[in-house]
C-alpha cells in the first residue's frame, strides 16, 4: 500500500489507532520551514499540520481515540525536540501521545517496529528508507503477530511518560503557534507525517 493510499483510509477505524514511533527522524518536506523557526527560536505556524488537527479533533469527538508512544534517544536530537515541541497542539486537539525512553523500551522487550495497530485488531507495518521517507505500508493480517504488537503497546503505554510531563523535563519554554493557524486542507490526510504528527 502506497503512503497516499494508508492516508486516504487511515481514519476508517472504528474505535483506535495506535503508533508506535521508533526512529529518532522523520523526513517530512511538509515541516521543514517549521523545524527550522523552531530550531531559530522562531514563532512557526502548524498549516502544515492542520489537518491532522482537525481530524484528530474530529475522531476525538466522536468517542475515537488516536495514541502514540514515541520510542526515543536520549539526548533528544533536533528533530525529536522540534516533534516534542509539536505534540502539545495534537494533544490539544485530542491525541494521546507518551515518550518512552529508548533504554526503557530495550529493557521491556519492546520491539522497535515503526506502525499502527487500528482497533487492536489491523496492523500496519511502515517502511521508511534510510532517510526517515516513508516508502510503503504493509498490512498485516497474522493473528500472531497482531496478538504481539497487541501486547507490546500495552506494556509500552504503561511505561511512557505523557508528553507532556516529558516536555516539562527536557525542553526549555519556547514560542507558541495557535492551534487555529492556517487552513484544514480539504480530502485525504497526509501518509507522509512524521514525528510531529500525521499518520506516517
Amino acid at each position: 500500500m502506497t503512503p497516499r493510499e494508508f492516508g486516504e483510509r487511515f481514519f476508517d477505524f472504528a474505535a483506535t489507532a495506535f503508533r508506535v514511533e521508533a526512529r529518532d527522524a522523520y523526513a517530512v518536506s511538509a515541516e521543514a520551514e517549521a523545524m527550522r523557526r523552531f530550531l531559530a527560536g522562531e514563532p512557526y505556524g502548524l498549516e502544515w499540520l492542520d489537518g491532522w488537527l482537525r481530524a484528530v479533533a474530529g475522531a476525538a469527538a466522536q468517542g475515537r481515540a488516536v495514541r502514540r508512544v514515541r520510542v526515543v534517544s536520549r539526548p533528544l536530537g533536533d528533530y525529536a525536540r522540534f516533534g516534542l515541541d509539536v505534540a502539545r497542539h495534537a494533544v490539544r486537539a485530542g491525541e494521546e501521545i507518551r515518550y518512552l525512553p529508548r533504554e526503557r523500551a530495550a529493557a521491556l522487550g519492546v520491539p522497535e517496529r515503526d506502525c499502527w495497530l487500528f482497533d487492536d485488531a489491523r496492523l500496519a507495518l511502515l517502511d521508511f528508507d534510510g532517510d526517515g521517507v516513508l516508502r510503503a505500508v504493509e498490512p498485516v493480517t497474522d493473528p500472531a503477530l497482531v496478538a504481539s504488537q497487541r501486547a507490546a503497546n500495552e506494556l509500552a503505554w504503561r511505561e511512557a511518560v505523557p508528553a507532556e510531563a516529558f516536555a516539562r523535563a527536557v525542553l526549555p519554554p519556547a514560542p507558541s503557534a495557535p492551534v487555529e493557524a492556517g487552513r484544514a486542507r480539504a480530502g485525504r490526510v497526509s501518509g507522509g507525517g512524521g514525528s510531529s504528527g500525521g499518520p506516517g
